[in-house]
């Protein structure tokens, strides 16, 4: 280590905090948009997806639960990546899912189109984290 410098293990300069923390934080956000718009009263949120609201909302109250602690381990992941690699898995699987159920029920008919690139957008981040992991996975020596 030349005058001082600290040295960094070369995954650590490619996927540490500081180049994790943008995805993950910004995926936090969008978790939690998504949760507080469809938990706010009446049926504004609703209307402008152009979707019923949910006479029932028992559901609906567990899928938002989920979605905003799946905000909360996005925010973790991206406070500190290290040793989270099985939490970003199920993260990229929770938004591919998430994206496949939207999409499915637009082709099915039940679900406007602007839904459905809501939905895009948990593709995007899905495809994200399997970079992420990719690249997290070459800063360790694997294949």
């Amino acid at each position: 280590m030349a005058g001082g410098a600290i040295s960094r293990a070369p995954h650590e300069a490619r996927v540490g905090p500081g180049r994790a923390a943008p995805l993950f934080v910004t995926a936090a956000v969008f978790n939690w948009l998504v949760a507080l718009s469809l938990a706010l009263p009446g049926e504004r949120a609703w209307q402008l997806a152009g979707l019923a609201q949910p006479a029932d909302p028992l559901f609906l109250h567990l899928f938002l639960t989920f979605v905003a602690l799946f905000g909360i381990a996005y925010l973790w992941i991206g406070v500190a990546p290290a040793g989270k690699d099985a939490l970003v898995v199920i993260g990229a699987v929770g938004k591919a899912s998430a994206f496949a159920v939207l999409f499915g029920h637009y082709l099915a008919g039940s679900v406007p189109a602007g839904v459905a690139a809501l939905g895009a957008g948990d593709l995007v981040f899905a495809a994200l984290f399997v970079r992420f992991l990719f690249r997290a996975g070459q800063g360790r020596g694997a294949p």
